[in-house]
């Protein structure tokens, strides 16, 4: 008797369990926050000196942003800047950090394809150019 009572118990439970699992409702709201679609601008200082890297850019009816960065000979570095606005015009410029002499300035409009920039060239002698990424 106790068995069949225990067995009943289980068919219970697991019923129980079957019922609650099909009343969970899926959630359809996705999980992670979607993002603006960003370009990749990559600077790399191959360059006998230390360089300035400065990225400005503005948005049509919004303040201008600036990130800058200084690095060291053979250093990597990229950044994200949002394609949210057509119209949105990005300017590079490059300097060495002894005299902040500027020596690389380039402007663009923004499209979906990433760019790489380049320090080259010597402490007395420097240049930038695009490279491909």
């Amino acid at each position: 008797m106790q068995f069949l009572h225990s067995i009943k118990s289980a068919k219970a439970l697991g019923l129980a369990a079957i019922s609650a699992a099909t009343m969970i409702t899926a959630n359809v709201a996705p999980t992670m926050a979607q993002t603006a679609p960003t370009r990749t601008i990559t600077f790399h200082n191959a360059g006998f000196y230390n360089a300035d890297f400065f990225i400005t850019h503005s948005i049509p009816r919004q303040a201008r942003a600036l990130q800058a960065i200084n690095l060291p000979l053979n250093q990597r570095r990229s950044f994200q800047v949002p394609l949210s606005a057509s119209g949105t015009v990005i300017t590079v410029t490059m300097r060495k950090n002894t005299d902040r002499g500027v020596f690389f300035q380039r402007q663009f409009l923004v499209d979906r394809n990433n760019i790489c920039f380049q320090a080259d060239g010597t402490l007395f002698n420097p240049s930038g150019r695009v490279v491909p990424c």
